[in-house]
């Protein structure tokens, strides 16, 4: 179930309140007047149910509170946080598109890099801390195999060959910055090339 967000919380408490003053203000006068017994118990049962709701609610509304401000902390945190660059590597992979662009040539390998930390002989994103899969890892009993969308590693280099000092600890948005540009570079030179491909063939056609 989806989790409201402040200000769905907000609405409702305000609702609530709403019932609560109204309640508070009509029962004097059911007490008072000449109601049924049946009805003036009904009317006490439903102001505590709404007195209980409300008081739910306003807790619900402080752990949301809570909870978003501890993952702005904990955002803020990874920010902040400084890596070392001999501990990073640059990943090269090769993704099986699975979208059919209907040229008839097949599907379309895309060039996608990431950074990774190493251990155990595996490599996991920086930030996601996902594992990466290598390319022999498809290979079994001399045939491969890889799936669609999925990356897989072709090349692996030392982050230190992409810094000037291999010494000083670079933060989060440097690499992220760093990595991103390295993505859309890498697409805008693909780009780039189809659209070249595909004018040389229309004057082919020509």
């Amino acid at each position: 179930m989806k989790k409201l967000t402040k200000k769905q919380t907000i609405v409702i408490i305000i609702v609530e309140i709403i019932l609560m003053i109204a309640w508070i203000f009509i029962f004097p006068k059911m007490v008072m007047g000449q109601y049924p017994a049946v009805l003036k118990y009904t009317y006490i049962v439903l102001g505590g149910v709404i007195g209980g709701i409300t008081i739910c609610t306003i807790s619900y509304f402080i752990d949301v509170c809570i909870d978003s401000k501890n993952k702005k902390g904990e955002q803020k945190e990874q920010k902040l946080k400084e890596y070392n660059p001999k501990a990073i590597f640059l990943l090269t992979t090769e993704i099986i598109s699975s979208y059919n662009d209907g040229s008839g040539l097949g599907p379309r390998i895309i060039t996608q890099f990431y950074l990774a930390t190493k251990k155990d002989e595996d490599f996991y994103e920086l930030f996601s801390k996902v594992k990466i899969k290598k390319e022999e890892d498809t290979y079994s009993e001399e045939f491969g195999s890889k799936n669609f969308n999925t990356p897989y590693i072709t090349q692996v280099e030392p982050l230190t060959d992409y810094v000037k000092d291999p010494n000083k600890m670079l933060t989060a948005d440097l690499l992220f910055g760093f990595i991103t540009k390295l993505n859309t570079d890498n697409r805008n030179e693909d780009f780039a090339k189809e659209r070249k491909t595909n004018e040389e063939n229309d004057d082919t056609e020509e």
